[in-house]
């Protein structure tokens, strides 16, 4: 047996050495022949007459002939069915599975049973179990034959198991009672009684009872007429001007930030102004004849001023323009003083030499001159000024008919009337003016200098108080009290 062995490994070694591209042939050729050499190597034994390799590889080769002639006739056969046949579409006729529709048995609804406080019952949920339909696997169809005839694929019919349907229990179906409307009733919000709140009183904070502010007034203590200022208790004079000429009657402006006054210092008098601390000096007229006695007006955008050679009343803007004459009388109007308002108050005087008669009253006109009139009866004299109210007049005068020639100082309403005395005093009091707060008025008096020694005291008007603020040996006069 032995020899039978490697004779076949020689022939398998000959036989793929020359068909290397055999393969699966190869193999079953091989066996086949295989076969039938172990069945003549046995009844040969080892007979070295018989040529086993030769009668091996004859048997293989055999085989491998015949393998070939049939494969040969099977792909003949297969182009000849091709050929005399159409060429079969090669899309796969699957059958569609189908839809099964699974039988649903209603849950049937039960009758329910009215509950006496028809609280309803809660319906329980019932969850029904679903067996799923098994898919069958369905044969391909696609899978052609040698003769590409489809094999047809079985029609599955699945069998349905309907899903059981769990009966719940009857549970008495919710009808609701129906629920009566339910009208709201509405209560009204009370409306809430308005407290009210008082609004409080305005605390009006008192005027200071002492005198404050500053009094600017003229004095000749240095030898001319110049402006000094003063507080309104005498202290901390300080003087404004320092000219060779006189500088005469000043006047505080509404807003206390300048002063007005009249001056020599361009020969005859005229209005000059400058800024309260006495700096930045400016001619405001220029008249041959001269111009004194300058008053502001409340808006500070003029002033009126006595001037011309028959002394009358003339006004003017604060920065020269639009000079207007606003009386013509043979007197001499003299001293104006611009109230509160559109009025301005003055004081007429006769002219040395004339015999006439003049009205020397304090007298009141519009910023235009019209509606002239004077006031009285009963008091005349000069100056006049204006409360900061425009409620009263102040003057320096004396009534008429007593026997008195002397000057006090008096008030009286706006109209002339309500004559009320302030001072009484055998020497002359006069040039009054009012305090920022109206209960003070500052004025001139010879009481104790003498004739042409003036010097200036404030007077409380509803007490009994009297305080000179200046006590020198000097000519001191016209005070004006700053406005704040």
């Amino acid at each position: 047996m032995s020899r039978v062995w490697v004779s076949l490994g020689i022939c398998r070694h000959r036989i793929v050495r020359h068909s290397p591209t055999l393969g699966a042939r190869f193999r079953i050729a091989f066996l086949s022949a295989l076969a039938s050499v172990v069945l003549l190597a046995t009844a040969c034994g080892d007979d070295p007459q018989v040529n086993i390799e030769a009668t091996v590889e004859a048997q293989v080769v055999a085989r491998l002939d015949a393998q070939a002639t049939s494969q040969a006739a099977i792909a003949a056969s297969i182009q000849a069915t091709i050929e005399a046949e159409p060429s079969p579409t090669h899309t796969a006729t699957n059958t569609p599975t189908p839809t099964v529709t699974p039988t649903y048995t209603p849950v049937p609804t039960s009758t329910p049973t009215p509950t006496a406080t028809n609280t309803p019952t809660p319906i329980p949920t019932v969850t029904p179990t679903y067996t799923p339909i098994p898919t069958a696997t369905p044969t391909p169809t696609n899978t052609p034959t040698a003769t590409n005839t489809p094999t047809p694929t079985p029609t599955v019919t699945p069998t349905h198991t309907p899903v059981p349907t769990a009966t719940p229990t009857p549970t008495p179906t919710n009808t609701p009672t129906p629920t009566p409307t339910v009208t709201p009733t509405y209560t009204p919000v009370p409306t809430p009684t308005p407290t009210n709140t008082p609004t409080p009183t305005p605390t009006n904070t008192p005027l200071p009872t002492t005198p404050y502010g500053r009094i600017a007034f003229e004095s000749d203590r240095d030898g001319d007429i110049n402006i000094y200022v003063m507080n309104a208790d005498g202290s901390d004079v300080t003087q404004l001007t320092d000219h060779p000429a006189n500088d005469l009657h000043p006047v505080w402006s509404p807003d206390g930030r300048k002063i007005a006054f009249a001056s020599t210092r361009g020969g005859t008098p005229d209005i000059y102004i400058m800024n309260a601390d006495g700096s930045d000096v400016t001619r405001l007229t220029d008249h041959p004849s001269g111009s004194w006695w300058p008053a502001w007006s409340p808006d500070g955008q003029k002033i009126a001023f006595t001037g011309g050679n028959e002394d009358d009343i003339y006004v003017i803007n604060v920065d020269g323009s639009d000079l207007t004459r606003i009386t013509n009388s043979p007197a001499r109007d003299l001293f104006p003083a611009w109230a509160p308002g559109s009025r301005i108050i003055f004081n007429p005087v006769a002219r040395v030499g004339q015999s006439r008669l003049y009205d020397l009253r304090p007298h009141v006109m519009d910023a235009d001159g019209s509606n002239l009139r004077p006031l009285g009866p009963g008091v005349i004299g000069f100056p006049s000024a204006w409360s900061p109210d425009g409620s009263r007049i102040a003057c320096g005068c004396h009534r008429t008919g007593d026997g008195e020639t002397n000057q006090d100082i008096w008030t009286m309403n706006a109209v002339g009337s309500g004559l009320t005395r302030i001072t009484t005093h055998p020497s002359d009091d006069g040039h009054p003016t009012w305090s920022p707060n109206g209960l003070w008025i500052a004025f001139t008096s010879e009481r104790d200098g003498g004739e042409d020694k003036e010097n200036i005291y404030i007077r409380q008007l509803d007490g009994p108080r009297l305080i000179r603020l200046t006590d020198d040996d000097s000519d001191e006069s016209y005070p004006a009290w700053s406005p704040r």
